[in-house]
């Protein structure tokens, strides 16, 4: 990659607009911090110049792994880490489409190395740990951020602590463990002031989302800005919507802030919608645009399916994209939530619940008229199903076990 000098990138809040220097905010906004609030940062570069050379190379090459490709608009950085992500496959639906009267996609994100999107999070989030001279980061995860946080301290050399609770993943907290980092979990409402007290007062860095919860780290949203790229490259234009599978609301936010990027250099000539999907067991996103709202209110979290994007709250970063683009949110209920999970993987696919809030919520709005005919709309799929055997236990049941074989036994457990 041609490194971008630090003096055309900088850190604006999306609240208060003050612009800052390159740097490590664990706090967010020092502006709004200062006048009591929370203010998450979001990642600038300079192309007032045009599109940057390298950029402009790996535009015209189309999605490949190694989002430091497309270094010119990421964090400087001396010696990015990377396990290849990205470049994952954008995927024609042809039969749902046909069904549905238009053109949709999957950007199945399962095939990145740890199998999920956070991916993109941990190799920027990392390097710039590393950049800044931390040698110990901590994270709180339901699962797959975790898992990347664990690999890419692993590759970087880092200490990693991951910080659960008690309905996380089980699995993924073991396979985190593998990886080397240290793992615990706790009451999700002690998690805060725990990481409070190691960043304070022992030297740890959060790695987290951009949204100061009451932490915070601006760079990991940036990893996600290349699925934006990717999606509009794949396709050749920006799509017409796009449906993210949502919590915190990184995600959301970054897609949304790489198809400005591409919008800003004259790549792309318009904008998507933004769908953010939540689930009928919380959803902050809809109900501040329910209610016309532009703070977002703490909601519960009651179990569901959808482990991964259970948040009580959403960051105002993400909600901010939604008015923006002029999207929309949706809540999928859990039988909405198991009908797609069979959906799909009776299309060979087998992705997590949480992801599939997105399919839940396209057959949703499709039903209420959402979609002109003809949209190309694109599901961004964030983690594999194979990360939540307790999700699994739930939806399929034990196979039979036949002790003395015989097609008479078979024929007693199934059709012949």
């Amino acid at each position: 990659m041609t490194a971008v000098r630090t003096d055309t990138q900088w850190l604006q809040c999306v609240r208060c607009g003050a612009r800052h220097a390159i740097g490590i905010y664990a706090f967010g906004c020092p502006t709004c911090l200062a006048q009591g609030r929370e203010g998450p940062l979001d990642f600038g570069v300079d192309v007032a110049d045009g599109v940057p050379a390298g950029f402009q190379a790996a535009w015209d090459a189309g999605p490949k792994h190694n989002i430091w490709r497309y270094g010119d608009l990421l964090p400087a950085a001396d010696d990015p880490l990377s396990l290849d992500e990205g470049g994952t496959p954008i995927t024609f639906l042809d039969d749902l489409s046909a069904e549905l009267g238009l053109n949709v996609y999957v950007k199945n994100e399962t095939m990145n190395p740890t199998w999920s999107f956070k991916d993109r999070h941990a190799a920027v989030n990392l390097t710039m740990a590393r950049q800044h001279g931390y040698t110990k980061v901590v994270a709180s995860s339901t699962g797959n951020a975790g898992q990347a946080v664990a690999a890419y301290a692993a590759l970087a050399g880092l200490r990693a602590l991951v910080i659960g609770y008690p309905s996380s993943s089980e699995l993924l907290r073991r396979v985190m463990q593998i990886h080397g980092a240290a793992v615990v979990t706790m009451p999700k409402s002690e998690i805060g002031g725990m990481m409070r007290e190691l960043v304070e007062h022992h030297g740890w860095l959060p790695v987290g989302s951009s949204d100061p919860n009451p932490l915070a780290s601006p760079y990991g949203v940036t990893g996600y800005k290349t699925i934006g790229y990717e999606i509009a490259s794949a396709l050749g234009k920006a799509p017409d919507t796009v449906l993210v599978p949502t919590g915190g609301g990184d995600s959301l936010y970054g897609v949304w802030r790489g198809l400005i990027d591409l919008r800003d250099m004259g790549l792309i000539d318009r904008l998507p919608r933004m769908v953010g999907c939540q689930t009928e067991a919380t959803h902050p996103l809809l109900h501040a645009l329910s209610h016309n709202r532009h703070e977002i209110e703490v909601q519960p979290e009651p179990v569901s399916l959808a482990t991964s994007i259970i948040e009580g709250r959403c960051g105002v970063h993400t909600l901010q994209a939604l008015y923006a683009s002029g999207g929309t949110a949706t809540a999928v209920s859990e039988a909405e939530l198991r009908q797609a999970i069979r959906l799909m993987a009776g299309r060979g696919f087998f992705f997590e619940s949480a992801s599939l809030a997105t399919i839940a919520s396209l057959l949703r709005l499709h039903g209420e008229g959402y979609f002109r005919p003809g949209e190309t709309v694109v599901c961004v799929i964030t983690g594999s199903g194979v990360k939540w055997p307790d999700v699994i236990n739930q939806v399929a049941p034990a196979a039979p076990h036949l002790e003395q074989p015989s097609v008479a036994a078979l024929a007693d457990v199934m059709d012949l």
